[in-house]
């Protein structure tokens, strides 16, 4: 999914209208409805039973949009009430203005700079904002009322949710730069393809996670333009479109084997979350080997796993004669995940380099088994098998050799390297993780939030990737589907508990409901 310009969009959107003949105001309809349907799935997820929404709506095709979502959402039983900048509507938002107020959605219209005041108002604390009021054909400071519109909402949004419609109201949607006053979304539901400006990270504090609504912009259309863009955005729709299929005449066997391989004393929760996740996200048969003195553990914790107690040295960490009893099974599974948990030591090189050239099959290289290859990273030798490295920055650093500020300066650059390099798919973890290989487009992720930088959530992420490459996707459709997915469980939870709350193995158990809504 490619990013474009204000510009662009709007292009597209007269050919739509002009060329195909599709109403306005049936884009509109388009637009609303999906917007609806991601704001209901994150009322479900904070949990009330009575969720409030107030939406601030101006008068333009923004408004428009937000009318039907108001009337949706009323529709839906959901309390909603709409706040109205200039009641002066016109053009296809007076189409779905006049259906919303049929509907009997609760508005007022709010046209001079005192009604939004702190001391003018007189809405109750509500679980989500809405805003509505400003689009992609804005730039500079919203001033006026609209301006105080903008204020008011960045006020009582530390209170609530924040979702903004295709752009956080004072956002440049081609550059990312943020005005003052404008919105600090926790959402961002853009329409028809992401805006060049959410590329910018200084972008990501205002736009929260992206998510994209197809608002049936005919594809041939999409494939001619032109994206200046280094990567293209993991959505929805492509999540849906790689998942594989469940026929009912199935069995365990048919969702294939993930072999999980790492733990040591004191990181036993490493390798038993990826193992968890491993098997919520799909995996028919998980097969863990871990220390003998940590089996127990792990076998407690994930169940649902076959969990084999391995000889350890006296440190704790697995022995590298593992490979010898492991080298004439490897080719009854499907993908295996080494490094959650495994600790480090000078035997441990011998081991990850021994498993990836005898594998055979895709394998996922975390945390310690990055760490192995520190400043050599053309060791990464998989014998023609698909690698999915998965670093955070400083791991990434390591292993190339460099200082953190090197990757950080241009990450998709280094990404890129590194793919070279190591022959890798390679997703460089942390806020907008970038995927990148060496024959494809990179990729960026946009969703995921900042109580999501907790331990742990990297060990579920590798775990979720493994679990996919048992089920038959290549690794690098893998990687995007389980970086997207494990974003945007944690947005959903995060709904619930806050970012300082969340706990990596919340998104163990939200993963499952979250497939089901993307599916």
């Amino acid at each position: 999914m490619k990013f474009i310009t204000a510009e662009q969009m709007q292009d597209l959107e007269r050919q739509t209208i002009h060329d195909h003949q599709v109403p306005g105001d049936v884009l509109m309809m388009r637009a609303g409805r999906g917007i609806a349907r991601q704001v209901l799935q994150i009322i479900r997820a904070t949990g009330k039973a009575y969720p409030q929404v107030w939406l601030a709506a101006g008068k333009g095709n923004n408004g428009g949009d937000a009318f039907v979502v108001a009337r949706l959402l009323h529709l839906a039983g959901v309390q909603v009430e709409l706040w109205l900048v200039d009641a002066d509507v016109k053009g296809d938002a007076l189409t779905h203005f006049d259906l919303m107020k049929s509907a009997g959605v609760p508005w007022r219209a709010k046209p001079n700079e005192a009604d939004w005041s702190p001391d003018a108002l007189d809405v109750p604390l509500v679980d989500v904002i809405i805003d509505g009021l400003l689009g992609t054909g804005t730039s500079g400071s919203p001033r006026g009322v609209v301006g105080a519109a903008v204020k008011c909402l960045c006020a009582r949004s530390r209170e609530a949710l924040t979702i903004s419609i295709d752009v956080p109201s004072g956002l440049h949607a081609d550059t990312g730069e943020a005005y003052e006053p404008c919105i600090r979304a926790d959402w961002t539901i853009t329409l028809g393809l992401p805006k060049m400006g959410f590329l910018s990270p200084g972008s990501w504090d205002f736009t929260g996670s992206i998510e994209v609504v197809d608002i049936g912009i005919p594809e041939h259309l999409t494939e001619q333009v032109e994206s200046g863009a280094f990567a293209e955005l993991i959505h929805e729709a492509f999540v849906r479109t790689v998942l594989p299929a469940r026929p009912r005449e199935t069995h365990k066997g048919t969702y294939g084997r993930a072999l999980l391989i790492g733990g040591s004393r004191g990181l036993t929760g490493a390798i038993s979350m990826s193992a968890q996740a491993a098997v919520a996200s799909g995996a028919g048969l998980v097969t863990v080997y871990t220390p003998e003195s940590l089996a127990s553990a792990v076998a407690t914790n994930c169940p649902e796993a076959m969990v084999h107690a391995a000889a350890e040295y006296d440190d704790g960490t697995l022995k590298a004669e593992l490979i010898e009893e492991l080298k004439n099974d490897l080719g009854k599974y499907e993908a295996i995940l080494i490094g959650p948990g495994l600790g480090s030591n000078a035997e441990m090189q011998r081991l990850v380099r021994s498993l990836l050239r005898a594998a055979g099959v895709p394998v996922v290289l975390d945390a310690d088994a990055l760490n192995v290859f520190e400043g050599r990273p053309h060791w990464v030798d998989s014998g023609g098998s698909q690698t999915v490295l998965t670093p955070h920055p400083g791991e990434l650093a390591r292993l190339l050799g460099v200082d953190l500020d090197t990757v950080l300066a241009d990450r998709e650059g280094v990404v890129a390297n590194t793919a070279d390099i190591t022959g890798a798919i390679v997703a460089l973890k942390g806020a907008g993780t970038i995927i990148s290989d060496t024959t494809r487009k990179q990729m960026i992720n946009l969703t995921g939030n900042p109580g999501m930088a907790t331990g742990g959530t990297g060990d579920v992420l590798a775990g979720m990737i493994v679990g996919l490459l048992a089920q038959g996707l290549n690794a690098y459709d893998a990687t995007a589907v389980a970086v997207y997915l494990h974003g945007k469980t944690g947005d959903l939870v995060s709904a619930r508990t806050g970012h300082l709350g969340l706990k990596a193995t919340d998104l163990i158990d939200a993963l499952p409901d979250t497939i089901r809504f993307v599916l």
